[in-house]
């Protein structure tokens, strides 16, 4: 079974929220039996949009649903999603629980950028998929800076 990477949150007044767990791939979001998150709303189209989740976060497509997809508060024929983000399919409200882009965006706020899921190459030739340049120089350069201050010190 696939593992489940996120949950759409259904948030309905006066009623906990209806919970759908989410795979990495594009997933069918509406009101007929049949589609891949069925949403029990008399304001979602039989097929209302297209999710699809990735490792960082997820996109979202109006299927050209009668009501639209409405990301903060405004009507979208397609958008980018991350953890936290709330849209709408006219008066059912939603809300993408993502934790792997939610701990990508708590690690890139603190500073740390070294820790990152690996990604699919789309383009083999840009550079954030080139190989890191070799460390040797710089490492020698404070071996030598360290042994001279060393020396400094010690010979004054």
């Amino acid at each position: 079974m696939p593992e489940t990477v996120a949950r759409l949150l259904e948030l309905r007044q006066g009623q906990p929220a209806r919970v759908h767990e989410l795979t990495l791939g594009t997933h069918v979001l509406g009101r007929e039996a049949g589609v891949d998150v069925l949403l029990r709303h008399p304001d979602v189209s039989r097929h209302h949009a297209e999710l699809h989740i990735t490792p960082d976060g997820a996109t979202i497509r109006d299927l050209g649903s009668k009501n639209g997809v409405l990301v903060d508060g405004s009507r979208v024929s397609d958008a980018t999603l991350t953890h936290g983000s709330r849209f709408a399919f006219g008066a059912l409200s939603l809300v993408l629980d993502h934790a792997g882009a939610h701990v990508d965006r708590l690690l890139v706020r603190s500073g740390e950028l070294t820790v990152r899921r690996p990604r699919a190459a789309t383009n083999p030739s840009s550079p954030a998929d080139s190989p890191a340049p070799p460390l040797t120089a710089p490492i020698l350069v404070a071996l030598t800076f360290t042994i001279l201050l060393g020396a400094l010190l010690v010979f004054g």
